[in-house]
């Protein structure tokens, strides 16, 4: 009640709706609720379909808000639609969905389909966007979806929004290429998710644009440039096992390694770098907060783990940081073999 007295208090937060969610049952606490300026007060436990329908509607009237006075600040400009492949069988969940993002001062013109045949139309609309897919209906599913989509229009950032999405799906999902997922109970998340999947898909088409006009430098006189890595691995073994998979698939490797954040920091810095490997647990450092100082510092490189202890959380949690992809260590006994091979052949 403290809470709700400062914000009805405060000229600047008093216009923000709010509902109590609370196990009270006492009438005053209902009372004294409203007469403070509640918008809703709701007792738990409740039922889903009706929680929903209370966030909905007080979507509306928080809409309603905040398009008016993005309507104040950007008189003048007219906001060209967010164009959204939307795979949903729910009418209710699809208005629901669209309703959060217009919300957030985005226009949307929002495509829905339910059937394998309308998404298949609807990819070749060449202005979509964004894709936005529930995970299992009636005649077709998200994954199927997001193949279809990852062959088709590779460019497109895809967010998966359902219901029902366990952490393995969520890892293949993710490693079949999904930007992201959102589940219906934390529609809260769905915005962020959207702005930073329609950023990352920027800033691809422009490391691919930079990357094609490089690629046409380096190969005139088919002289071939090194691929800069930067590797953070603290295993000598390792990282010449590396070095000796990626040269035997013609790539010519200029490897900078190091063991510790400062190290790592510095590298960073120093520029020179095309991509990042690294180990995820290290003697006095770790490959998240490797990540994390990547993305704060060069969030234009590709960073992926290559890593013998990788659990399906970290895993999911890599992802979702940004990671581009990541390798188990034990899926490279071939690269062992060769290597054991050669070591055999040296007198």
């Amino acid at each position: 009640m403290e809470v709700l007295q400062q914000v009805k208090a405060d000229e600047r937060l008093r216009i923000i709706p709010v509902v109590v969610l609370t196990s009270s049952h006492e009438e005053k606490d209902k009372m004294r609720s409203y007469n403070f300026g509640v918008n809703a007060y709701v007792v738990k436990p409740v039922d889903f379909h009706e929680f929903v329908n209370a966030v909905k509607e007080l979507g509306r009237l928080l809409g309603g808000h905040q398009r008016a006075a993005a309507g104040q600040r950007e008189e003048g400009n007219v906001k060209t639609p967010l164009r959204i492949l939307l795979l949903e069988d729910d009418a209710h969940d699809a208005e629901l969905v669209q309703e959060i993002l217009e919300a957030d001062y985005f226009v949307c013109a929002v495509t829905r389909t339910q059937t394998r045949a309308e998404f298949l139309d609807a990819l070749e609309d060449v202005e979509i966007e964004l894709i936005l897919a529930d995970y299992t209906l009636p005649s077709f599913d998200g994954l199927s979806a997001l193949r279809l989509a990852s062959s088709a229009r590779p460019d497109l950032p895809f967010i998966f929004v359902s219901g029902t999405l366990g952490e393995e799906v969520a890892i293949e999902a993710l490693k079949s290429g999904a930007s992201d997922y959102v589940l219906k109970t934390r529609l809260s998340r769905l915005v962020p998710s959207v702005q930073r999947a329609l950023r990352e898909a920027r800033e691809r088409a422009e490391r691919k644009m930079a990357a094609e006009a490089a690629a046409g430098q380096r190969e005139e006189g088919n002289v071939k440039t090194p691929l800069r890595i930067l590797l953070l691995e603290d295993d000598a073994r390792d990282a010449e096992l590396i070095r000796e998979l990626l040269e035997t698939d013609h790539f010519v490797c200029e490897l900078t390694r190091t063991q510790t954040g400062a190290g790592f920091l510095a590298a960073l810095k120093n520029g020179g770098v095309d991509l990042i490997l690294a180990d995820y647990q290290l003697p006095s450092f770790d490959g998240l907060s490797a990540l994390k100082l990547a993305l704060s510092e060069r969030p234009d490189l590709p960073f992926i783990f290559v890593s013998g202890t990788l659990g399906e959380e970290v895993a999911v949690e890599a992802l979702k940081i940004g990671a581009t992809d990541y390798v188990l260590k034990t899926a490279t006994v071939e690269a062992r073999a060769l290597s054991a091979a050669r070591a055999a052949r040296s007198p």
